[in-house]
């Protein structure tokens, strides 16, 4: 018996991403009518489906462990897929033969028109269609103009001769890439109704994949006139800072557009979203249109005309009053600010009490006890009216000072040729009084007319205090306490030879009865 053995044919090719990036872990499957062969591609993307018999196949893109996780799809001759078996095209091989190209883009999709506009209709209802099955979005091409199609609620309108481009988008998500924008060209003619019936008969009416350029002829029908009334009615009066949204209806039921008229003052008024601004004083004009379609006529424009008279304003403090005021304490910086948007001013008011605080450079001061008005206000402009006074109202306390002595004792100096100038000053700047405390050393230190002198040794106190006023309280009492030391240098009012000499007197060391103790005694502060 005699055999021959054929060569199986094969299929092969690669897997990408959208963006052209080899991935792995997709199983490919090759599906002929009676039998399924498997395999998965590598590390590079590559797969081979080897010894296939000689058949059809559809070829089936599964994700079996990818790090993005792709939908299945089918092989369509694209490297856009599709996600149903339905539109896969399937790949041919005879035994022996290789197809090496039956590529495959994971997440990439392809767009695609499904219906074709017909002669004879002034309107298209269009439908496209993404391989990736996600929503295709339909837009006019920005070369087109209303004057040839309209586009509404998904209707296509025929107004007039010229290119109506239809563009179709799907913008992807998280798996797919966004496809390549997909155009469909309706060339859009007048005829009379002999030559729309010619070529109605000859237009296809239904395409499952609808051609990117068709013509189509139709007789315009009859306009019907509509009318534009206004439903809504500027706030009276109109001030600057407040808006309107106005209201219109079409008696066609057509949606209404708004415009500011060009006799509009300059800075009245803007419109932005179907919402008008009231920006400035003058006259603002609104225009209301309607510009039809293949059944209604452009509508009459009507307007809404009405003035803009100063906005009022109200002044909001964003600081809060100091609940510690105090005479000579912390300042205070007040905040406020206008509706209008203008600065605010501030003032002391004229209900504060006199002398208790002032303003100035934008900060508040206090200088003596009672009630402190902070006014604030804003005196308009061209554009808006002088504010209502806003104030902040607060009680001023008495002060706290505190005492501190800025000079120091002398160290060491003869008695009787050394005084002491103490010198001590308040926080509150009120002057400081000093005085000998009364647990001095009696006669060890003297104060007259502030300066101090040193007469006997023991220990001196000097007291400094400042007893208030002016809006400060008393100070506590500070003192400086140092001591007075005598010491003995001698004194000679003679020769110094031996004791008993006529006219000498051996006296070191001793003292005269009239001074206390001795001329030349030294007094040392310690």
């Amino acid at each position: 018996m005699n055999a021959t053995l054929t060569n199986g044919g094969v299929i092969a090719g690669t897997i990408t991403d959208a963006s052209n990036n080899p991935i792995s872990g997709i199983c490919v499957s090759a599906q002929s009518s009676s039998e399924r062969f498997n395999a998965q591609d590598a590390s590079t993307g590559a797969y081979s489906l080897d010894g296939l018999p000689a058949g059809s196949y559809v070829i089936q893109f599964t994700d079996c462990g990818s790090a993005t996780t792709y939908p299945s799809q089918y092989y369509t001759g694209t490297l856009g897929g599709t996600i149903t078996s339905t539109n896969a095209v399937p790949v041919s091989v005879l035994a022996g033969q290789q197809e090496t190209t039956i590529d495959a883009a994971m997440g990439a999709q392809l767009v695609t028109f499904t219906t074709t506009a017909t002669s004879g209709s002034s309107s298209y209802t269009p439908n496209a269609s993404a391989s990736s099955g996600l929503a295709v979005t339909i837009t006019l091409d920005a070369s087109t103009t209303s004057s040839v199609c309209t586009l509404s609620g998904g209707v296509v309108s025929f107004t007039g001769q010229g290119n109506c481009v239809l563009d179709a988008n799907q913008a992807g998500n998280s798996v797919y890439a966004a496809a390549a924008q997909v155009q469909q060209t309706i060339v859009v003619t007048v005829t009379d109704t002999a030559q729309l019936r010619s070529a109605s008969s000859r237009t296809s009416r239904v395409m499952a994949a609808a051609p990117s350029r068709v013509t189509v002829t139709f007789r315009p029908r009859t306009q019907s006139a509509q009318t534009i009334t206004f439903n809504s009615s500027p706030p009276s009066p109109a001030q600057v800072g407040a808006n309107y949204s106005p209201s219109a209806t079409a008696s066609s039921g057509l949606a209404v557009t708004y415009s500011l008229d060009t006799t509009s003052s300059s800075g009245a008024c803007s419109l932005t979203n179907g919402s008008i601004s009231f920006t400035g004083v003058g006259t603002c004009v609104l225009d209301a249109n309607q510009s039809g379609n293949a059944s209604y006529a452009a509508a009459p424009q009507v307007q809404q005309s009405f003035s803009i008279l100063k906005g009022s304003q109200s002044i909001t403090f964003s600081s809060t009053a100091p609940t510690a005021a105090a005479v000579g304490g912390a300042l205070y910086a007040p905040t406020a600010s206008s509706s209008s948007g203008l600065t605010v001013q501030f003032s002391i008011g004229r209900t504060s009490g006199a002398g208790v605080c002032s303003l100035s450079a934008g900060t508040v001061s206090f200088q003596g006890v009672g009630t402190c008005v902070v006014d604030a206000n804003q005196p308009g402009d061209t554009n808006y009216d002088a504010a209502t006074t806003a104030e902040q109202t607060f009680s001023v306390a008495a002060g706290t000072q505190v005492i501190d002595f800025t000079t120091t004792p002398p160290s060491s100096e003869t008695f009787g040729s050394t005084t002491y100038l103490p010198i001590a000053t308040s926080t509150s700047k009120l002057p400081v009084t000093t005085s000998i405390d009364p647990t001095s050393t009696p006669r060890a230190c003297t104060i007259h007319s502030g300066l101090v002198s040193f007469g006997a040794p023991g220990t001196c106190v000097i007291d400094a205090n400042q007893y208030g006023g002016s809006g400060f309280l008393p100070a506590t009492q500070v003192q400086q306490t140092f001591t007075v030391v005598a010491t003995s240098s001698g004194v000679s009012t003679g020769s110094s030879g031996s004791s008993g000499s006529s006219g000498s007197s051996g006296s070191s060391g001793c003292v005269r009865g009239d001074e206390p103790y001795g001329a030349r005694v030294t007094v040392a502060v310690q």
